[in-house]
């Protein structure tokens, strides 16, 4: 209920922050020819779209094939990104006719948070992780929380997009999280390069 709820807020915080609804979506180039059916999950929960078999090739396409020490252990990215997406899901979000963003956690671990951002008329999108484990010790939970961006599309030292800068700094603030660290597409990062 906790979730459904805090899905409603994000979704009306977003509405009033310039996101629209999908009649009002217009598919352009890159990820809107690539994945026009994507649209038609706005404002439908992510394990609504997770469950969709194109999601799997989208995945492949948006976030890295990666192992990483995320949630305790060394697990697939995509497979923690799959997972978290289904657990607790937000609503899939269109803003500024550009940018399609879905969120979710890990719903054994609440404090573990995720979000995907990608750019309609691009080829751009991040993947956005707050996590409390590792990478020094995978198996030491850490009270502070650690962020962990990944991008495709986006390589340092090419600063990240202001308007997905924003959106991390929203979500972030909406989930109550101050991150103690930063990890762009696996190194260490500034928080100047992220915010």
């Amino acid at each position: 209920m906790r979730q459904r709820l805090l899905a409603l807020l994000l979704a009306i915080f977003f509405s009033g922050a310039g996101f629209i609804q999908p009649a009002q979506a217009k598919s352009a180039a890159t990820f809107g020819k690539q994945f026009p059916w994507l649209i038609s999950y706005v404002g439908k929960t992510g394990d609504e779209l997770v469950a969709d078999q194109r999601f799997n090739t989208l995945l492949a396409t948006i976030v890295p094939d990666q192992k990483v020490y995320l949630v305790g252990k060394q697990t697939s990215l995509r497979t923690t990104t799959k997972k978290m997406l289904s657990d607790a899901p937000a609503f899939v979000i269109f803003k500024h006719n550009r940018y399609v963003v879905f969120s979710g956690e890990d719903k054994h671990q609440k404090e573990d948070k995720i979000m995907i951002w990608l750019d309609w008329k691009s080829n751009s999108s991040a993947l956005a992780i707050v996590h409390h484990y590792g990478p020094d010790d995978p198996k030491q939970f850490r009270k502070e929380p650690m962020l962990y961006v990944v991008s495709e599309g986006i390589d340092p030292p090419e600063p990240l997009p202001e308007d997905l800068k924003f959106m991390i700094k929203n979500w972030l603030l909406i989930e109550g999280v101050t991150p103690s660290a930063l990890t762009y597409n696996g190194k260490s990062a500034s928080a100047a390069l992220i915010f």
